[in-house]
């Protein structure tokens, strides 16, 4: 049996433009392609919500989320996916050779328990999904992006050991695991000025009324989301449920608007006006986002108050100034 040293190997983690609920990893690989900006303008400009879904007060679900860029459906991609409860004895075999030929491996079904780190590491046993980016044979550690103990998705090292152990817990208690190998091919992709308009047209104008598959779309989204925020002060959603990741997502979705704007603005060489307007916006999502964690930590029900403020008075100057910008391309 050969007993040559087997390469350390680390790819880059690039912060995605999404990197809130479950599609985190797909953006730092996506990011790989220097184009891969453009298919986000493109595509990611509707919010997305399903309201059962949101003021249900358990689950891990997405609450709010970013309709369109799911794995599936970027084609730049090359996914090979493995059902890695076939792999017990040869889980850390397979993952280094996955990495050896280029690919990033995202899985699901792993415990967070067991490794270190990640969400819920020595709290509780959570079946939890993440990315592997690397590998470093000589300290016997996997990097990992997922979201840390703070619940902040980033990059960090984790022993290879948990990691395993982690693996075979969901396994032996009859859940299932995957391992997704996925890579990023150099595939031209343009900016495209009809689409990113039909797209802002459909933010602006979508009904408030969820369809037959309880969606909500575009700026419809925020009166729920104000909902959601009543039924926390009220009680009906308890405070222990509370999904701290909401207004995170609404501040990813604001900073892609806003490259998205110059980036239009640089391609029909127009002026600057509706970016340096949008500007402010982006901010806005900032503060509300942080005033939103500290009543996650302080329960200061004053606080939502004055994030419904902001979020409807920033809601309104937004669809005001994408109103204007999409008469001007």
């Amino acid at each position: 049996m050969s007993t040559k040293k087997r390469p350390n190997i680390e790819f880059p983690f690039i912060q995605p433009w999404f990197a809130t609920y479950h599609e985190g990893c797909m953006g730092v690989i996506a990011k790989n392609n220097p184009a891969s900006d453009n298919w986000f303008f493109n595509k990611a400009i509707l919010l997305c919500t399903r309201p059962k879904i949101l003021f249900a007060d358990s689950g891990s679900s997405a609450k709010v989320n970013v309709y369109g860029p799911h794995t599936g459906a970027i084609p730049f991609l090359q996914n090979v996916w493995l059902q890695a409860n076939f792999l017990r004895n040869c889980v850390k075999e397979v993952i280094q050779t996955m990495l050896e030929q280029g690919y990033y491996i995202r899985f699901s079904g792993v415990d967070d328990y067991y490794v270190e780190g990640k969400s819920w590491y020595k709290k509780k046993h959570f079946s939890h999904d993440g990315m592997i980016c690397g590998v470093d044979n000589d300290t016997k550690e996997y990097i990992i992006a997922a979201y840390d103990s703070q619940w902040v998705f980033r990059a960090f090292r984790t022993p290879q050991a948990g990691f395993v152990k982690g693996y075979k817990s969901i396994i032996d208690n009859g859940g299932t695991a995957t391992l997704n190998a996925a890579k990023c091919l150099d595939v031209p992709v343009e900016l495209n000025i009809s689409e990113i308009k039909e797209g802002l047209i459909s933010y602006l104008n979508a009904t408030s009324e969820p369809n037959e598959k309880d969606e909500v779309f575009g700026a419809a989204v925020i009166p729920y989301v104000i909902e959601y925020l009543n039924r926390l002060k009220s009680g009906e959603i308890p405070h222990e449920r509370i999904d701290k990741r909401i207004f995170r997502l609404i501040w990813e979705h604001k900073n892609c608007m806003l490259a998205r704007l110059k980036a239009v603005e640089n391609h029909c060489g127009l002026s600057n006006e509706a970016s340096m307007a949008y500007s402010p916006i982006v901010k806005t999502a900032d503060n509300i986002r942080f005033a939103y964690m500290k009543h996650c930590a302080k329960q200061n029900d004053g606080l939502l108050e004055q994030i419904k403020d902001k979020l409807l008075e920033m809601t309104e100057t937004e669809v005001g100034l994408l109103q204007a910008f999409c008469e001007r391309i």
